[in-house]
C-alpha cells in the first residue's frame, strides 16, 4: 500500500512538470531531470527537483525501512495526447 501511494505521488509529479507549461531541455534518454535521496523510514523526508517545482512528500512511517527514492521527470513531448503540440 505505501509503495503505491509513492508511485502514486511520482506519477503526479510527471503530469505536473508535462502540465507546467516551462520549456526545459532533456537528454538523449527523454528525461528532463533524475533526482535521488536517501529517505529515512522513521524520519521521512522530500525529494525535490533542483528549481524546486516538483517535490515528493514521504512521511514519517510510510516507509518500511531507509530506502533510496528516484523521482525522474519526463518531458511530455511525443506522449499520448501531446500530438500537435509544444510542450514548454
Amino acid at each position: 500500500m505505501k509503495r503505491a501511494l509513492i508511485m502514486i505521488l511520482v506519477l503526479a509529479a510527471v503530469f505536473a512538470v508535462s502540465c507546467s507549461g516551462k520549456k526545459k531541455s532533456h537528454d538523449e534518454n527523454g528525461y528532463i531531470e533524475k533526482v535521488s535521496k536517501e529517505i529515512s523510514a522513521e524520519e521521512g523526508g522530500t525529494v525535490e527537483t533542483e528549481d524546486k517545482s516538483i517535490s515528493i512528500d514521504i512521511p514519517a512511517g510510510a516507509l518500511d525501512s531507509d530506502t533510496t527514492i528516484t523521482m525522474t521527470v519526463y518531458d511530455a513531448e511525443g506522449y499520448a495526447g501531446t500530438e500537435g503540440t509544444r510542450v514548454q
